[in-house]
């Protein structure tokens, strides 16, 4: 399959019957990790205490379903509704926990998710091409309103594309939008299934044998959509976040993104985790992801 992953920004009218006027310009678009044909059967999720509000009303034409912190819009059977406000109410939290040790009330409204039926149907109505879903946010005067559509047919929606876009929808609320892409691919992989993050590794080792990976400086600043929208993009922006995370630990990761917002990399880079640099960045992340792996395995 093509490495390449083409992104369509579009504008979604349900999204706009429910928060009014948009920002183009204060707009940003989160694709979800992008298709890899290998994907697995999901497991089913674990059972929660989640209550589900069906609302006596339709938004252009999707009836709408209620969890604490989602608005649910769908023209699906109500299994499949369950499932979705489970997994996001429980990977909100999960995710928050992981990232940040807290669960914030912080949310700026409640995020809106748009199930679509199959792949196909996602793509049709959507215009995203090659991705499995996607997350958007739109900023009015420093209110963020976010929306997650999903295939929700898919056999990995609960268990990998679900917890990918609500993990951009915690950190767009968390870091007002300001999350560096790479991190918050890197972070929004993480909370994929084990076999999803495995599958990634792998294309690491086969993108590094051919010669096809970024230097770190570019990936961390570039703004490139064919540099961010290919999966060599995706699967050295997950190691480069699991580097950094093995240094030190999630939340000091967090803290990390919170100094570069407001310092840049390099300073932040130095008193966060004592790297002098990019070029001391690229040699500590090579030795972690292929040098010490090879040495492992002899």
């Amino acid at each position: 399959m093509s490495r390449r992953i083409f992104l369509v920004l579009g504008f979604f009218s349900c999204f706009l019957h429910l928060a009014g006027a948009s920002d183009r310009d204060a707009s940003r678009d989160y694709e979800s990790r992008p298709v890899n044909d290998a994907v697995k059967k999901s497991e089913t999720p674990a059972k929660s205490d989640v209550v589900i509000r069906y609302l006596d009303k339709k938004v252009n034409g999707l009836s709408v379903a209620e969890t604490p912190h989602f608005r649910i819009l769908h023209d699906q059977d109500k299994k499949i509704v369950e499932t979705v406000g489970k997994v996001a109410e429980s990977s909100r939290v999960a995710l928050q926990k992981k990232w940040f040790g807290d669960v914030s009330n912080d949310w700026d409204g409640k995020c809106s998710i748009y199930l679509h039926g199959s792949l196909k149907d996602y793509t049709g109505k959507t215009g995203q091409k090659n991705a499995l879903g996607h997350m958007r946010t739109l900023d009015w005067a420093g209110m963020f309103a976010r929306s997650i559509h999903v295939p929700a047919l898919e056999s990995n929606m609960a268990t990998d594309v679900l917890p990918h876009e609500v993990c951009h929808s915690v950190m767009a609320a968390r870091f007002q939008g300001k999350t560096p892409r790479w991190a918050d691919e890197g972070m929004a992989l993480l909370s994929e299934s084990p076999v999803r993050i495995l599958e990634f590794q792998l294309l690491l080792a086969k993108y590094h044998k051919e010669d096809a990976l970024f230097s770190l400086e570019v990936l961390m600043n570039t703004k490139e959509t064919e540099h961010m929208d290919t999966l060599e993009y995706y699967a050295q922006s997950l190691s480069l976040v699991k580097f950094l995370c093995d240094k030190k630990g999630n939340k000091e990761f967090t803290d990390f993104i919170r100094t570069c917002i407001q310092k840049g990399y390099e300073p932040a880079l130095k008193e966060s985790y004592g790297i002098q640099g990019y070029g001391d960045l690229e040699r500590q992340w090579q030795e972690y992801a292929f040098r010490a792996k090879k040495k492992n395995n002899e």
